[in-house]
């Protein structure tokens, strides 16, 4: 399966509220193209969402180091650091 693919289905499991199987999509995803910023930004969604605030932090500033312009990603992280 393509990380096209991949990604797809993590988004659809994600939406659905599986987040296990959703992260095992995303982690698939990341070990193809480690860079890729749709897989790195939902898998900060889904810590976030999961209460793994740290990891998401984490998730979204690696987003912010490959695209500093990333609208969403800025705004997650810094919600994200005021708590």
């Amino acid at each position: 399966m393509g990380t096209e693919d991949l990604l797809e289905e993590a988004k659809f499991e994600l939406l659905a509220g599986r987040y296990e199987n959703a992260e095992k999509f995303l982690m698939k995803v990341l070990e193809q193209e480690p860079k890729n910023i749709d897989a790195l930004f939902s898998l900060g969604v889904l810590y976030e969402i999961t209460h793994r605030d740290s990891k998401a932090l984490e998730c979204f500033n690696k987003v912010l180091e490959i695209s500093p312009d990333h609208k969403e990603a800025r705004e997650h992280a810094e919600n994200l650091s005021e708590l």
